[in-house]
């Protein structure tokens, strides 16, 4: 924070949840428990995929890709907390969106 300046901090981490968030929109079975509004969500999401357990997806894209989520169950809603950081990179997130495409279309691999 101190060494990039908060508004650039802030800039950069919408920047990073927008760009996964509007990469996976559109995918059938992919659902947002999060707003894309700007006043309502900066770097924080949660995602979820229809039909499939957040802590499998959790474990398996950790296990097999070495990315880490945050599985988040709840009465109201479940499904994957995404949180990039200011490091994170386009690639990194473009690793996580094809394993979250390929789930989605083809379900959780065995």
């Amino acid at each position: 924070h101190n060494g990039i300046g908060g508004k650039r901090k802030e800039a950069r981490l919408r920047y990073l949840s927008r760009y996964w968030m509007n990469r996976l929109k559109d995918v059938p079975k992919i659902h947002f428990n999060t707003s894309f509004e700007s006043n309502q969500s900066c770097a924080i999401a949660n995602v979820q995929i229809e039909g499939i357990n957040p802590e499998a997806i959790g474990k398996y894209l950790f296990d097999k890709h070495h990315i880490f989520v945050t599985p988040i169950i709840h009465e109201e809603f479940q499904g994957l907390r995404i949180t990039p950081n200011v490091y994170t990179t386009l690639g990194e997130l473009d690793r996580f969106c094809q394993q979250m495409e390929l789930i989605a279309c083809n379900g959780l691999p065995s």
